[in-house]
C-alpha cells in the first residue's frame, strides 16, 4: 500500500529537463519511469522550474546547461535561479542534483556559476563516478550536501547500488 492509497498525497517531483523529450542520453527518460512506477506524481520540464509555483517536494537537476536552455551568456539569469532556488526552497522543496559531469569542454562563465550554485544549494548529490565524489568532497561550500555514489548500469534500466558517503 502506498502513501496514496492510505490518503496522502502523492510526492510531487521535478526534473528539470526539457519537456519533449528529445534526447539521445536515455538517462533521464528511464530514470522518469523508474520514478513513475513508484506512484510519484513526476514531470520533466524547464519551463515548470522558471514559470510555476507547484509546490514540488523534490527537483532534480541533470545537467545545469539543461537548466539554463543551453549555453546561456545573460547574467541576470544567474540572479533568476538564485531567485528560483530559494522559492521552491520556501515551499518545502527539497534539491537532488546528479553529477554528470564536474563541467562541460564549452561552459562560459554563466553556465560555470550555474553549476556551482546548483552544486552548493542541492541537499543531495548522486555522483556518476569516484572521480566526482572525491573531487566534490573536497569543495568545502558544498560539505552540507548528503553525497551518494551511484553505479550506472546501462542497458539495465537501472540506476544500481546507491552508497551513502559520510
Amino acid at each position: 500500500m502506498n502513501d496514496n492509497e492510505i490518503g496522502n498525497p502523492p510526492i510531487k517531483a521535478l526534473i528539470v529537463f526539457r519537456e519533449n523529450g528529445d534526447t539521445d542520453n536515455l538517462f533521464v527518460p528511464i530514470l522518469y519511469d523508474a520514478i513513475r512506477t513508484t506512484g510519484i506524481d513526476v514531470r520533466c520540464s524547464t519551463n515548470e522550474f522558471w514559470n510555476s509555483d507547484t509546490p514540488y517536494d523534490i527537483i532534480h537537476f541533470q545537467w545545469p546547461e539543461e537548466v539554463m536552455e543551453g549555453n546561456c551568456d545573460d547574467p541576470d539569469r544567474i540572479c533568476r535561479l538564485k531567485e528560483c532556488i530559494a522559492f521552491f526552497r520556501s515551499r518545502g522543496a527539497r534539491f537532488v542534483y546528479t553529477r554528470h559531469n564536474v563541467r562541460p569542454h564549452d561552459a562560459n562563465e554563466v553556465i560555470g556559476r550555474a553549476y556551482d550554485i546548483i552544486e552548493e544549494q542541492s541537499d543531495v548529490v548522486v555522483h556518476m563516478g569516484r572521480y566526482s565524489l572525491d573531487e566534490f568532497a573536497a569543495k568545502p561550500e558544498c560539505h552540507h550536501s548528503a553525497s551518494y555514489l551511484s553505479i550506472h548500469v546501462q542497458g539495465e534500466h537501472q540506476c544500481g547500488t546507491r552508497t551513502p558517503v559520510s
